[in-house]
């Protein structure tokens, strides 16, 4: 079966200055701090509260995190053996008491990680899985962005990811021949590092195209055009742009989730 999908997605504006790839603003030498984001692809478990539960100070609580969706960008989080508990969110005392996950996660100094809640609540097959990311974040050069994909799609093997430009509104007709990249045998909580994209145009072909294939088919389980252009960086200088298709220098994630469907994470802030 075949699904189709057209999606504006949107990240936050972040206003940034003096900062680095983790978006924190640098008073000085900081503490070591380990950086931290948070996404949820449980399909039947709906919006999640990831808490931090063994100290209160120096660490976030990543609140309101619905299904097919993020914590936005790292946060910075003490390193250390740290105990971690997922609630449902709710304004009802009685659901929020519901502990999903219970578990200590260990988080070094210096390193950069995405904490997924993975797989399906009923009859609890869902986990917290620790994925550690690359600590130095690529710099496309001119006219390109950085794209990894991860599949986060639970039931779903290995895939073929085909990237293809195109108009918002419009799938293309040839995805899979005229594909810019190619991520071949994708495994379930899985990514392959980055690829480079050309950054699209404003007009015209200014999406792009996610098909997926089970891995060695060309034959599509679903196509989603994923319209994110992002914001150029106002003329004030006062912040950088919002990283998307058209923002050259934007390095973003990809996920695949259940659904299915494709969302993005901006995986750093771009200079003013």
């Amino acid at each position: 079966m075949r699904y189709r999908r057209i999606l504006a997605l949107f990240l936050p504006i972040l206003a940034v200055a003096g900062c680095d790839d983790d978006g924190i603003t640098d008073n000085g030498a900081p503490d070591p701090a380990a950086l931290v984001r948070f996404m949820n692809v449980v399909p039947d478990r709906g919006t999640v509260d990831l808490r931090f539960i063994d100290r209160v100070e120096n660490l976030p609580m990543f609140q309101g995190v619905a299904f097919r969706s993020h914590s936005g960008m790292y946060q910075r989080v003490t390193p250390g053996a740290r105990h971690v508990r997922i609630f449902p969110n709710s304004e009802n005392p009685d659901t929020t008491k519901q502990i999903l996950i219970d578990e200590v996660v260990q988080l070094n100094a210096d390193q950069r990680y995405t904490l997924i809640y993975a797989g399906m609540a009923t009859g609890n097959q869902h986990e917290l899985v620790v994925m550690q990311d690359p600590i130095t974040l690529p710099s496309p050069g001119a006219g390109q962005i950085a794209l990894q994909v991860l599949h986060a799609a639970v039931g779903v093997g290995n895939v073929d990811v085909y990237i293809t430009p195109t108009e918002p509104d419009e799938e293309h007709a040839d995805p899979l021949n005229e594909a810019v990249a190619v991520i071949n045998g994708l495994g379930y909580l899985s990514s392959d590092g980055y690829v480079n994209l050309p950054a699209l145009p404003s007009t015209g072909a200014s999406a792009y195209q996610f098909t997926v294939t089970n891995a060695g088919s060309t034959t599509p389980l679903f196509t989603q055009i994923v319209d994110k252009p992002g914001i150029p960086a106002p003329s004030s200088g006062s912040y950088g742009a919002q990283p998307g298709f058209q923002i050259g220098g934007s390095v973003m994630t990809a996920v695949l989730a259940a659904g299915p469907a494709v969302f993005l994470a901006a995986d750093k802030t771009l200079d003013p």
